[in-house]
């Protein structure tokens, strides 16, 4: 006897195109919210440039093509963006500085 879901699928199969996560994972989940959260905080130009910058690993001068702007505003941008995410994120700076009193 095959027991079946609400939705008529077997129960305890994951449908095709949904992750399963462990409960472990949920303090990871609310980081990424959290971080996600305070990059919406940032200006659109801020935001841009983090997310090229170290996101995506791409260097400044590309950063600044893609951008359409100097080398010297995405650094600008980076660093204030950077000062911002430190503000509204201590905790994840400490852990990103090895301070684990955070």
């Amino acid at each position: 006897m095959t027991t079946r879901s609400r939705t008529g699928g077997e129960a305890g199969k994951v449908p095709d195109g949904l992750t399963v996560v462990a409960a472990d994972d949920t303090t990871a989940m609310i980081g990424r919210r959290t971080v996600l959260d305070a990059l919406s905080v940032l200006t659109a130009r801020q935001r841009a440039v983090i997310v090229l910058r170290y996101l995506e690993d791409l260097p400044v001068a590309e950063v600044a093509a893609m951008l359409r702007c100097s080398e010297g505003a995405v650094q600008s941008h980076a660093g204030r963006g950077l000062a911002k995410l430190r503000e509204l994120l201590p905790s994840l700076s400490a852990a990103l500085n090895g301070d684990s009193h955070g």
